[in-house]
């Protein structure tokens, strides 16, 4: 039997999937439990999964954040996951910090923090590790770097990280059904070097997909199959390059080659928005098991920071079998208009959880949670 909480019905054992409890008057979800298993509390949920409410995150030192960037959902214990850069404002020192959060959006814990003057980008639970990286700005060692998951979170925050693979310019890290991970980045030590997507393994990267332009995100779909977007930037025209979303399948991106976009599968063009113009490049991509592709993009009337929106692409297959777009967000709600930059995803239960960041506009601004139904 899973984890969770089970009730017997009529001789069946049933996951229970709300549990509710009166406060004040007012009947309000259940969104964690504690049991006592062989003398140890150990944290439950309800089958149906975490409950979020939140809109915004409760910064632990929110007068220095700078950028926000990667975020997951832990899963096994209603926790979210985020990295982001904190700066001192005075003397312009930052640091990387990557901390756990509630459902509603409440500081928790710190996980790791350590003075890099560098760009955060993912992070992302897989098996017993905390998998997280960054790329190059100043000094440091930017790559991928791990540290132990406890669901207790007693062990936090940890002093150092494992770096499992350097790469000035890294990305995104998804693990595959089967267990193989994969990460993400530009292929080589200058940022002009093109976005592509490695098998990670023990230490060593092979190339698979070659995508160009500038990083991006990827996941796999329920058979196995790779779904990447592209962000291409042309600076001497300055504006960015309609872009595209790619399926390879398993079976040719496990061949051995490397693959490029003339052995995509599926190519679909993302386009423009019909009121806000030409969509930027892809930040983020994931899919649901359902065979949905979500995708996270920015959007602008006019290439300046006055009109420059974010916006979520969701990807389907209709009736007849064709891929079909829907927008389930444009812009946010935060307020903030200026380069509100729509950045990773992840997927827990029956929501998209997405990450906005704005401060590099408006240090003032707190960075933003949308959580959309799906």
């Amino acid at each position: 039997m899973g984890r969770g909480i089970f009730t017997k019905q009529n001789n069946q054992w049933c996951s229970v999937k709300n549990i509710w409890t009166k406060h004040n008057g007012v009947w309000c979800p259940v969104k964690k439990v504690y049991v006592k298993v062989e003398g140890q509390w150990c944290l439950c949920f309800p089958s149906g999964g975490c409950s979020y409410t939140l809109t915004q995150f409760e910064w632990e030192s929110p007068e220095y954040l700078w950028y926000s960037a990667g975020i997951d959902a832990t899963k096994d214990g209603c926790f979210l996951l985020h990295q982001h850069s904190y700066i001192d404002y005075d003397t312009y020192d930052n640091w990387l910090s990557v901390e756990f959060f509630d459902t509603d959006g409440n500081f928790v814990k710190k996980a790791i923090s350590f003075g890099e003057d560098n760009w955060p980008q993912y992070v992302k639970k897989i098996g017993d590790e905390i998998w997280f990286s960054y790329t190059l700005g100043g000094e440091g060692n930017p790559g991928f770097y791990t540290i132990p998951w406890d669901e207790t979170l007693q062990i936090y925050p940890v002093d150092s990280a494992d770096l499992k693979v350097q790469m000035p310019y890294s990305w995104k890290v998804v693990e595959r059904f089967d267990g193989r991970i994969f990460i993400s980045g530009l292929d080589g030590a200058d940022w002009t070097a093109p976005n592509s997507i490695f098998w990670y393994d023990n230490g060593s990267i092979t190339k698979v997909v070659e995508i160009g332009g500038c990083s991006c995100g990827f996941d796999f779909d329920n058979e196995g199959n790779l779904w990447a977007g592209e962000y291409l930037l042309d600076e001497g025209q300055s504006y960015i390059l309609p872009c595209r979303l790619g399926m390879w399948t398993k079976a040719d991106v496990d061949s051995g080659g490397i693959l490029t976009w003339a052995d995509a599968s599926v190519i679909i063009d993302l386009g423009s928005h019909p009121d806000t113009g030409f969509n930027w490049g892809v930040s983020d991509v994931v899919c649901d098991d359902r065979g949905n592709i979500y995708v996270s993009v920015n959007t602008y009337e006019q290439f300046d920071m006055n009109h420059e929106y974010g916006a979520v692409i969701k990807v389907y297959k209709d009736e007849e079998g064709n891929y079909q777009k829907e927008y389930l967000l444009l812009k946010n709600n935060t307020g903030n208009t200026n380069w509100d930059w729509f950045r990773s995803m992840t997927i827990d239960n029956n929501n998209l959880i997405l990450d906005i960041d704005h401060t590099q506009a408006d240090p003032s601004s707190p960075d933003a949670c949308q959580v959309i139904q799906i």
